[in-house]
């Protein structure tokens, strides 16, 4: 054989390597998805299944939290009814109580003036 018929015998080689690497090369990425794949349905069945799960609606999930929140916004409207309330009868316990302590102060007052005058009269007697 002369030199350029090695030399092309080499390339062929080297090209039949390079197609075999390539081969190679996607027999592992093949391989290495399934194992990937198949891990990934082992982990799946490894879950246990709930049978109480299930899957709703919007309008299913709508009803739900409607049927969750009715009775907690009719107990505020009760509340802010009776707070709406307790702030008269605040307020007129106040006015009750200013009234009581301006006639408390007043007849305190009066008693301070009439001993003032009495001791005011016993100077000038």
């Amino acid at each position: 054989m002369d030199f350029i018929a090695q030399l092309q015998a080499l390339l062929a080689l080297v090209a039949q390597i390079q197609s075999e690497n390539v081969d190679l090369s996607a027999k592992i990425e093949e391989a290495k998805k399934a194992a990937y794949d198949q891990g990934f349905a082992d982990g799946v069945a490894s879950v246990p299944v709930v049978p109480d799960d299930k899957i709703f609606s919007q309008a299913e999930a709508d009803a739900l939290v409607l049927a969750a929140v009715e009775p907690l916004q009719k107990k505020i409207v009760e509340l802010e009814e009776k707070v709406g309330g307790m702030d008269q009868l605040i307020a007129d316990k106040v006015a009750e109580l200013q009234s009581a302590f301006k006639a408390d102060l007043l007849a305190k007052l009066k008693a301070v003036d009439a001993a003032e005058d009495e001791a005011i009269a016993k100077l000038f007697e």
